[in-house]
């Protein structure tokens, strides 16, 4: 029974540690990926609308942030580019594929740039963007991810409104919970 619970806590310090390894600040200058928009956009919307001046640690933090939303990170290892890929190859016609690609990629920008705010900043969470992946999963089995997106694009604007509470996006808010797969 000790060994179990020393095993547990070591198991514990690993996976905290690798946390906080992820969460360090790289300068993304060096390393901007090439399928997500341009640093330059987050730069400028950073400057726009959070800080004019920001130090470079924070301007990089930031960033840092972005490129998990997109790319995907220990804790939500899909991202919003995997995600994206996922729903438009689950549509069956081109111009169908064409305008969720499009969406989705302005609904990104829109989202990742709320969602890399600081927590006490922000009106999108880490909850919001899972909860938008669960139900696209469902809108796919449903065939409705062009009506899905369009749900989540109003959202999107009224969270960054302040006119939707971020604990208002919740799975039922898009599909009962008879809808949609608990695993």
């Amino acid at each position: 029974m000790l060994f179990n619970m020393l095993k547990i806590k070591q198991l514990f310090t690993y996976i905290l540690c690798g946390a906080l390894i992820a969460c360090a600040t790289v300068d993304s200058s060096r390393s901007w990926p090439e399928n997500i928009p341009s640093r330059a956009f987050f730069v400028d919307i950073y400057h726009q609308t959070t800080d004019p001046n920001p130090s470079m640690a924070m301007l990089e933090r930031h960033l840092t942030w972005i490129k998990r939303f997109y790319q995907g990170s220990m804790l939500y290892p899909l991202g919003w580019n995997r995600m994206t890929e996922l729903l438009v190859a689950s549509l069956p016609g081109q111009q169908d594929k064409q305008e969720a690609a499009e969406r989705l990629y302005n609904l990104g920008k829109r989202i990742s740039v709320e969602w890399a705010q600081d927590n006490h900043v922000r009106n999108i969470d880490s909850s919001n963007v899972a909860t938008w992946g669960n139900a696209l999963k469902t809108s796919a089995e449903k065939m409705e991810q062009i009506e899905f997106i369009g749900r989540v694009e109003q959202d999107v604007e009224d969270l960054i409104a302040r006119r939707l509470d971020p604990s208002e996006i919740t799975r039922e808010r898009y599909y009962p919970p008879d809808d949609y797969d608990n695993f």
